[in-house]
């Protein structure tokens, strides 16, 4: 019982603890260069060439600091059953030993069923990069609908 539990705490709890610090920090981060933005165009500065190529890395930065952040929770969502699964197969390890030394059955249905559905969110979170740079990646949506048209003019 207690390897599984180590388990669950190396694969799943201080994983997802871990990403939710280092998340907040960078959300924290963001915020603040993003208020430092709306101050400096509420003041209409015109600095120099330096300033304003400044001034666009910034706003480079807090878009791909939003694409982290979505990215992360995405990650988050797809990964807590599995997660959830696994902390109620440690808290149960020894039922399931005895009964599959007994060769009965342990498993209840609702606990089939959200295995299921665990490894389809697995398999998903594997193809979630693609939709989230799509939907807030300006650039990135704009270069691969010119790749499309290009491919579509052959």
């Amino acid at each position: 019982k207690q390897w599984y539990q180590r388990r669950v705490h190396g694969t799943g709890f201080m994983p997802m603890m871990v990403l939710s610090v280092l998340n907040f920090k960078v959300y924290l981060a963001m915020r603040l260069m993003r208020k430092r933005l709306l101050a400096k165009r509420m003041s209409r500065e015109h600095g120099t060439h330096a300033t304003k190529k400044r001034r666009k890395q910034h706003k480079t930065d807090v878009d791909l600091s939003l694409i982290l952040i979505v990215t992360v929770a995405a990650f988050f969502i797809f990964h807590l059953p599995r997660v959830l699964i696994s902390i109620y197969e440690a808290f149960t390890i020894k039922q399931m030993a005895v009964c599959g030394q007994k060769g009965l059955g342990y498993y209840q249905i609702w606990y089939l069923y959200a295995q299921a559905v665990a490894q389809i969110l697995q398999v998903l979170r594997c193809s979630q990069n693609l939709p989230i740079y799509i939907w807030l990646n300006n650039s990135f949506r704009n270069s691969l609908i010119g790749c499309f048209r290009r491919c579509l003019r052959l």
